[in-house]
């Protein structure tokens, strides 16, 4: 090889390594800009994340006040038994009011009857 053969076979090489090393730093600086970016989604994945558990917190807590207006509304069932035993009484009350309006309507019958004179 001649000296011109060897120096343009260093030269090449040469551009070829500093290419290699542009290549390099084009890559180190874009995995550089993906851990950035990684770190930001997990940043907001975070946060994300603290969102959700405070959404549930929120709605355990109106789940648990609900609950309790429910008990308060109606402790162990205490009020639909108590409108139970009113619809109960209303029936019996509605049974006894129907049987002496039968009674008294015979009663006046019989009154018409002696009074007219039908038998």
């Amino acid at each position: 090889m001649t000296p011109e053969e060897i120096q343009q076979t260093i030269e090449g090489m040469l551009a070829v390594q500093k290419e290699l090393q542009n290549s390099q730093l084009k890559h180190s600086e874009q995995i550089a800009d993906l851990i950035d970016e990684g770190r930001r989604i997990d940043r907001r994945i975070d946060q994300n994340s603290r969102d959700i558990r405070d959404l549930l917190d929120i709605v355990r807590s109106h789940e648990r006040r609900i609950e309790q207006w429910e008990r308060d509304v109606e402790p162990r069932g205490r009020i639909s038994e108590a409108f139970d035993r009113v619809y109960q009484d209303i029936d019996e009350l509605q049974a006894k009011t129907e049987a002496a309006s039968q009674e008294m309507n015979g009663k006046l019958d019989a009154i018409l009857r002696r009074l007219t004179g039908e038998s």
